[in-house]
């Protein structure tokens, strides 16, 4: 494997998604940000097309073909995605990749949107290319609020030529088999490349001890958006652990079955008790609520996370009732991870 590409590919992906995403880090860039937030963009356009200009990638070693059918459904943040592309960046984006139960048509009140949003590899070529595009999707992720008003991630963002050496710890290739195009109009072969030798323990260890450091004070004070990523936090890691434990990239869905039978039923308790909770979900906000949240979406997380309202007592009290078990599981799959071989 050669390690130095790698990284460089996740390097180069890291700092696209942040570029995208606009994160701020220090108290004047988020200041910054609210005001002028082309400034913050052009600084971070100009260095990412230095750092990342020349690089060019080689294939992996393992290929997936992977067969994409288009996307036939009538989803409105995809409905709208796919207008503003059309419209206004269809030179820069290569697809537009929906996956997750959007994808599969298997929605619930719970539900968020996910999709990979694939941009040309001209358009690292150009410093107002890269400023041009990353403005755009940045300002269109108010549209991921049309399908869950509590999205905790943005867009998944990456170059067509990242395929070609492409990091499973980011999104397993397992998930793009059912995965549906929003910009092409018949079915087409995705190649994919991969390397065996991928570091799946990292992702779980990471999010596995962030999890195991949430007390119940932190849950007891948590409002909507904060409780609910943590329950979709903790839902990937019955796909992380399977990962980590295999070597080898696996579709969320699928991974509860088989994760399962590492552990006895009294284990799994929480995942049903949660996956119950998931069912149920209900999400309905006032319409200044859900206003609010979508006019200073776009803001830092530290500022906004105000504006999200509290949580209904069953709920709350759901997940309190569920955390020492899901604790206890948490520990038995960082154990299994720690003693496995891959």
């Amino acid at each position: 494997m050669d390690r130095s590409l790698s990284a460089l590919v996740k390097d180069r992906r890291h700092a696209l998604q942040q570029l995208i995403q606009l994160k701020s880090g220090s108290v004047i860039e988020q200041i910054v940000l609210l005001f002028a937030p082309h400034r913050i963009l052009h600084k971070r356009a100009l260095q990412f097309f230095e750092r990342h200009k020349s690089l060019n990638v080689d294939q992996a070693n393992h290929a997936h073909l992977i067969s994409v059918q288009p996307y036939t459904g009538q989803n409105a943040t995809a409905i709208q995605l796919k207008d503003l592309v059309l419209s206004q960046l269809k030179d820069d984006i290569e697809d537009i990749l929906i996956h997750g139960s959007v994808a599969d048509e298997t929605t619930c009140s719970y539900s968020d949107f996910d999709c990979l949003i694939i941009l040309k590899d001209e358009v690292s070529e150009s410093v107002q290319r890269i400023k041009r595009v990353g403005y755009k999707l940045w300002k269109w992720q108010r549209l991921l609020l049309l399908t869950d008003i509590l999205q905790h991630h943005g867009w998944f963002i990456a170059f067509k030529s990242d395929l070609k050496y492409w990091d499973q710890t980011y999104l397993p290739a397992e998930v793009f088999r059912k995965a549906k195009s929003l910009l092409k109009h018949e079915t087409f072969i995705l190649p994919m490349f991969t390397d065996h030798t991928e570091d799946f323990k990292q992702p779980f260890l990471k999010l596995c001890n962030e999890l195991l450091s949430v007390t119940p004070p932190i849950i007891k004070r948590s409002n909507s958006y904060e409780l609910k990523s943590f329950i979709s936090r903790f839902f990937l890691m019955p796909a992380l652990y399977y990962q980590a434990r295999y070597g080898q990239g696996i579709y969320k869905r699928d991974s509860f079955e088989l994760a399962r039978q590492d552990f006895q039923q009294d284990m799994w308790e929480s995942v049903q008790s949660l996956s119950k909770l998931r069912l149920s979900w209900k999400q309905d906000y006032s319409q200044v609520t859900s206003k609010l949240i979508t006019a200073f979406y776009l803001w830092p997380s530290s500022l906004r996370k105000h504006l999200y309202p509290t949580v209904d007592a069953k709920t709350k009290k759901t997940v309190l009732d569920e955390l020492p078990g899901i604790h206890r599981l948490l520990e038995a799959m960082k154990k299994n991870i720690l003693q496995s071989d891959f």
